[in-house]
């Protein structure tokens, strides 16, 4: 690239290119583990931080993308050390944020509250009916976390080995290291996905609590365990008894 052609690279990406807020929060963390947790400290400028949110841009634009992806961030490797020994210290860290659970604890967590609430309903139509709707977009954010998931758990990742920005070599250990993770992270979005489609259900049914308590027992362990005893008590516990 000549001076002119990057500037013109850089003004297009600045105006094509979005930066989702999970780009914005993985760079903010991983500047914060340089700064703060690393032996010595990595500082990291607010111009370099500028400079390499720029880079992204231009990568994700090269790649005929309008966003900055997750995996475009490997590139922050290349430019966030003061040390060369530092670069494989951030390509981990990036390599491990990836790989987190993408939510699933969210999920889990709201899951957990959605649960609780349709024991409370106790069967009552309208209380089920409002929180089936609930359940369904529930549904949804699984449905479409799982689909962005599609194509990684096989190791192929195209959206790494088909970036223009990473080497081959650096593409395939990113791709070697992440596709199990991936692997398990997916299994653990459909099984939470299965459990939102029982309860969906149930709703549907204007299910009772000890019929939910049968269909879904760890969740209704955790609810037992951690909520009021006023709340718990009235739900036809006994029910279940023989």
């Amino acid at each position: 690239l000549n001076p002119v052609s990057d500037g013109y690279l850089t003004a297009a990406a600045q105006a094509a290119v979005d930066v989702p807020k999970s780009v914005v929060d993985l760079i903010v963390d991983l500047r914060s583990f340089l700064q703060d947790k690393c032996e010595p400290p990595v500082y990291v400028s607010d111009r370099r931080l500028v400079k390499s949110i720029s880079l992204l841009r231009v990568a994700a634009y090269t790649n005929g993308r309008n966003s900055v992806s997750e995996f475009d961030c490997l590139l922050l490797a290349n430019v966030l050390w003061q040390r060369p020994s530092e670069a494989s210290v951030v390509r981990d860290w990036i390599l491990e944020r990836l790989a987190q659970d993408r939510g699933v604890e969210q999920v889990q967590y709201l899951l957990a509250g959605l649960f609780g609430r349709a024991c409370r309903a106790d069967g009552d139509p309208v209380d089920c009916e409002s929180l089936r709707g609930e359940a369904a977009s529930l549904r949804e954010v699984l449905s479409s976390q799982i689909q962005s998931l599609a194509g990684t758990t096989s190791g192929s990742l195209p959206a790494l080995r088909d970036h223009l920005w990473l080497s081959p070599p650096e593409a395939e250990r990113a791709a070697q290291t992440l596709g199990p993770l991936f692997s398990k992270v997916r299994r653990g979005l459909e099984k939470l996905l299965r459990d939102v489609l029982t309860l969906e259900v149930a709703l549907e049914r204007n299910t009772e609590p000890h019929i939910m308590a049968l269909l879904l027992p760890n969740y209704w362990a955790d609810f037992i365990r951690s909520g009021p005893i006023e709340d718990v008590k009235p739900l036809g516990v006994g029910a279940m008894k023989p």
